[in-house]
Order: C-alpha cells, then sequence, then structure tokens
C-alpha cells in the first residue's frame, strides 16, 4: 500500500487516477452502509460551495416517511486525512486552486485504498466554478455512490438470498433476480408473486408482476404506480376488512431514468403507500424493466413496514435486490394486468 504523507496530502490525494484500481491485496473497506467520507479544506467546506457539495449528499432521500439523508456525510480538512481514515467505504475528495485547474473536473476510481471502494474527486479553479460544476454533475456523482453501495448489498445477498424463491420468479417471468434469503414467504399468484419476511415489526417486501407495454407514456410514474395499485388492491389486504395497500398520493411520487445493462430500459419511482382505512403506510420503490421482446413492463417493487424505526439501509438493501433483476426473454405471463 502507498503511504500518503500527511505533508503532501493534497498532491498526493488529488492525483488519483480516472481508472479503476485491480483491488488486489487491498484490505476491506471500513465504515456502515450509507456512510461517506468528504475530504478539503474548510476554508471551502464552510462557504457556500462547500454547502452545496454537503447538501447533495446529506439532504433527505425523498418518499421516507422521516428525514433520513440519502448519505451520512463525514467531513475531514486534507491534513487529517490519514491510514486510519482511508480505508472508509465512499470517499469524495475536493480541491479549489486557481493555479492548478482551469475548470470543473470530476473523476472516480474504484478500489484505491480498500476494496470494494468508491472514490471520486472533484477539482476546480475557484469556488463559483466548484459550486456550478457540483450541481450539474450532481446527481451522477450521487448515483456513483448508491451505486457502490448496490453493488456492495449484491455481493452480499449473492451469498444470503432465497434460491428457490428465484427460480419460482425465472420460471413464471422468465427474469432472474436476486431474492434476499430473509424474504421467505410468497403469494404466487396469476401474473403476480408478493414476497414478504413475515416480520410484524420490520416488514420487509418484494413484488414481481408484468404488465403490457405499448408506448413510452406507460413508463410515466402515474401509469406506473396505478398499474402497481391495481395490482396491490387484489392481492395485497390490509388488516381490516376493505383494507389494502396502495399509494398515498398527498406524497409527490419521484421518478428516474435508470442505466440498466439488464434490460434496455428502466425507470425507478418512489413513493408512499399506505392502507386507506388502517392506520399504517410506508416507502416503496419499484424498478420497472423494458422486457426483451419490448412488449412488457416488468416491475420489481418493494416496500418497507417498520413504524417508530430508521428505515433508509432498510429500504436500500431491498432496492438493490429489486435493482438485480434481468430480462432474459419476454415474460410468458403478460396478460395478467387489466
Amino acid at each position: 500500500m502507498k503511504k500518503i504523507l500527511i505533508g503532501a496530502a493534497t498532491a498526493s490525494i488529488l492525483a488519483l487516477s480516472a481508472c479503476s484500481g485491480d483491488g488486489r491485496f487491498l484490505p476491506t473497506v471500513t465504515g456502515s452502509t450509507y456512510d461517506l467520507l468528504v475530504v478539503g479544506a474548510d476554508s471551502v467546506w464552510n462557504r457556500p460551495s462547500g454547502r452545496i457539495v454537503d447538501s447533495l449528499f446529506s439532504s433527505p432521500m425523498p418518499a421516507l416517511p422521516e428525514d433520513e439523508p440519502f448519505f451520512k456525510v463525514i467531513h475531514l480538512k486534507t491534513a487529517e486525512f490519514d491510514a486510519t481514515v482511508k480505508t472508509a467505504r465512499n470517499i469524495v475528495f475536493y480541491e479549489v486552486d486557481p493555479s492548478r485547474y482551469t475548470k470543473g473536473s470530476l473523476n472516480y476510481i474504484n478500489n484505491y485504498f480498500a476494496k470494494p471502494q468508491a472514490v471520486a474527486k472533484i477539482t476546480a479553479p475557484n469556488e463559483q466554478v466548484l459550486a456550478a460544476f457540483v450541481k450539474e454533475k450532481g446527481d451522477e456523482l450521487r448515483r456513483y455512490f448508491i451505486n457502490a453501495e448496490e453493488g456492495r448489498a449484491l455481493n452480499y445477498f449473492s451469498s444470503y438470498q432465497n434460491l428457490n424463491f428465484s427460480r419460482v420468479i425465472q420460471k413464471k417471468f422468465g427474469v432472474d433476480i436476486l431474492v434476499p434469503a430473509d424474504l421467505n414467504k410468497m403469494r404466487d399468484t396469476t401474473g403476480f408473486v408478493w414476497m414478504s419476511n413475515g416480520n410484524l415489526n420490520v416488514n420487509q417486501n418484494m413484488v414481481v408482476f408484468t404488465s403490457p407495454y405499448r408506448s413510452v407514456e406507460d413508463f410515466s410514474p402515474e401509469h406506473l404506480v396505478a398499474v402497481q395499485d391495481s395490482f396491490t388492491k387484489l392481492y395485497i389486504p390490509g388488516p381490516s376488512e376493505g383494507s389494502y395497500m396502495k399509494r398515498l398520493p398527498i406524497i409527490p411520487l419521484t421518478s428516474e431514468v435508470l442505466y440498466s445493462k439488464n434490460s434496455d430500459y428502466c425507470v425507478e419511482v418512489r413513493g408512499r403507500w399506505h392502507c386507506p382505512i388502517d392506520v399504517m403506510g410506508g416507502p416503496f420503490v419499484s424498478r420497472n424493466y423494458l422486457s426483451a421482446d419490448h412488449r412488457n413492463i416488468v416491475t420489481a417493487m418493494v416496500f418497507l413496514y417498520a413504524p417508530g424505526q430508521e428505515k433508509r439501509n432498510r429500504l436500500r438493501m431491498l432496492e438493490a435486490a429489486a435493482g438485480s433483476l434481468k430480462v432474459k426473454v419476454a415474460a410468458p405471463d403478460s396478460t395478467a394486468a387489466k
């Protein structure tokens, strides 16, 4: 391992290559899921440009019942970055220096100090350029670290998965998906599968279903959630008679088109669900994929019921599982959504 000398920390740290490290002979990353270490000068961090960097990662995640940030941000001055912290799982370096930089720049590297590690560096000639550059590249930068955490989650699920349930999904819909081992209860109906851990205190769930694809409008968040509600009304009842799971309409939906190497098109939708009669609800996230023959939308939706408990990390783990879906052939049960 290279030794990072405190006296030359800035030059050494910000000389990171944009290519990926090979990860050999590296220690394992440290820190908790969705922790993020941000390293740079206090003189920038405590001013508006630094606040923009902080807000990008520490602002509340959408659709959670209580405010929880995208990441837990820990800031260090450049001189404080040493061997005790360089194995952090997620690291952002920033530097403002008019003598070295003429424009904003953003580079990524994987597995530089540890593995599996995600590192990014942002450089700019002045604070105004830094602020504008982070605003321009913010979604991409944040998604890089979210994808890194999803990759770690999927690596975990590859060893702790419910293979029997995955086989049911593959046979029914013609797709592959990693089902977490904790999801050990299943309801298998026409065109719809609901899997749950059955825990009353922290209830984790995943559903998979298909619906016909006719045009790109079918990927609108409102349409996707309307189809979702039509299934949950039939198959996910609440505790009281006549109660069922559905979208909570007063909470705006958020959506994002995601790159997926496993499908030609994928849209993520976030929102909140509730049971109209019962006092219960929570967050949901769906990943909606275009089938291989472009005739269906295959949806993996996850939702959580964990009253009084933090939800971000639990929901993020379920999201990662939904994001593992691989479209191989057209879903055979494509007539189910009415």
